[in-house]
């Protein structure tokens, strides 16, 4: 089965030195990428890989998007997530997630937002 990451394994294979790899990325027409991506693929990649991590994340308060990879990356400029471990912290609840509501104040050792409630956090990541 073709994958995006077969399709970009020998540019990133390590063959190439980074500063040749950088290059072959930023001279690539971006209409050519975008029609290198099939974006149906992408679609079939995720509903079968990250559709279970992506229910438990929005039962967690995530809010996800359903769009491909390159319609996330190329049409809104971002709204993806590349999980560097926080995700099983988000799905387990040692890591608080709110959304849809903003920051009405700081305080020491917490933090209020504009739906009244006030939550104590040890670090507050904006995102």
């Amino acid at each position: 089965m073709r994958t995006m990451e077969t399709d970009f394994d020998l540019q990133w294979s390590g063959k190439f030195p980074i500063d040749e790899q950088d290059l072959l990325n930023s001279c690539t027409p971006l209409k050519l990428l975008i029609s290198l991506l099939d974006p149906g693929l992408h679609e079939r990649d995720v509903d079968a890989t990250d559709s279970k991590m992506l229910a438990e994340l929005r039962e967690k308060g995530i809010m996800t998007a359903n769009a491909t990879l390159p319609e996330l990356l190329f049409n809104r400029g971002g709204g993806f997530l590349i999980d560097q471990g926080v995700v099983n912290h988000i799905i387990s609840g040692t890591v608080g997630v709110r959304s849809g509501v903003g920051i009405q104040s700081l305080e020491r050792g917490a933090i209020v937002l504009t739906d009244g409630s006030r939550l104590e956090a040890d670090a507050i990541i904006l995102a």
